[in-house]
């Protein structure tokens, strides 16, 4: 079986990558760089996520699809928020339907969220996001759904923040203002918990 993971040249694709290489299993790679510590027996197709050609190139005699390319909440160009997310996430799911794939997993956000009204969130938290990347995430999700309606088997996941080896996620900021011996800041009574995934 040959497995498909978009964006596996990131933080969380790479993990996905890793773990489904010791299982066995054939993988292949489509991102828009390589990663130097791809290992040689996994394939990568570079290309774009909105350019449905290559996703589709890269779709071919593909099983299973993880779809990871998300355009991050730190770039500041909302049309390309739309583009990456929606409409790139639009050309994966075309393509797996046409390819025939068996099973797309579509890794959302829990921006779609927003602020949540309570903690933890869980399945039943209904969706609210604030801010122009949870809004394009929400509408992957809603783009996801019409293509089940087609007949394509996809499940949709919204990991909190990845954690794991090499990476501190926001942890990192934290870490970096004490280093620079800047004040941190206390939200509400200090009580607030918080959802974490970790990587391994």
């Amino acid at each position: 079986m040959t497995t498909l993971v978009t964006g596996g040249s990131g933080y969380f694709g790479e993990i996905l990558v890793q773990h489904f290489s010791a299982e066995g299993r054939r993988v292949r790679v489509f991102d828009k760089v390589d990663n130097a510590d791809r290992s040689a027996d996994v394939e990568l197709v570079q290309g774009d996520v909105c350019d449905y050609s290559s996703v589709g190139r890269a779709m071919r005699g593909v099983e299973e699809v993880h779809h990871n390319v998300a355009q991050v909440p730190l770039a500041k160009d909302r049309e390309l928020f739309w583009a990456v997310n929606v409409e790139g996430t639009r050309n994966v799911l075309e393509a797996a339907l046409r390819s025939g794939v068996r099973k797309v997993v579509l890794t959302s956000s829990s921006a779609v969220h927003g602020i949540p009204p309570q903690n933890p969130v869980t399945e039943a938290t209904l969706p609210a996001p604030r801010e122009a990347y949870g809004r394009a995430k929400l509408e992957a999700e809603r783009v996801a759904q019409q293509y089940v309606e087609r007949g394509l088997d996809v499940s949709i996941v919204r990991p909190r923040t990845v954690l794991g080896h090499g990476r501190l996620g926001i942890f990192s900021i934290l870490f970096d203002w004490v280093r620079r011996g800047k004040p941190l800041y206390l939200l509400g009574s200090g009580n607030n918990r918080y959802q974490f995934v970790h990587a391994d």
